[in-house]
């Protein structure tokens, strides 16, 4: 009995068909990756940047700190040298 040469055609062009759906349907999860890496990216730069901003504002604070501290001993060393006079002249 001879095949029909309908048959295997319509099977090959029902699997080319199965198989240009599959490349649609990964060629829209690949541009949904790629979406969502720059997405991510985006993020990651601001991120970045607000780590940055953070790293110089705690420097900045430290400095300040430094600068505090140098004020506080010196105004303590003023204090006590003014009330060792004070003391010296009388106690009043």
């Amino acid at each position: 009995m001879p095949e029909n040469p309908a048959g295997p055609a319509t099977s090959t062009e029902a699997r080319l068909g199965a198989i240009e759906d599959a490349l649609v349907h990964g060629d829209g999860r690949m541009k949904a990756l790629e979406d969502a890496v720059a997405h991510n990216t985006e993020l990651t730069t601001e991120i970045r940047e607000l780590i940055a901003a953070a790293k110089l504002g705690f420097r900045v604070l430290g400095w300040i700190g430094v600068g505090a501290k140098w004020t506080a001993g010196l105004a303590a060393a003023i204090s006590g040298v003014w009330g060792l006079i004070k003391l010296l002249k009388g106690g009043h």
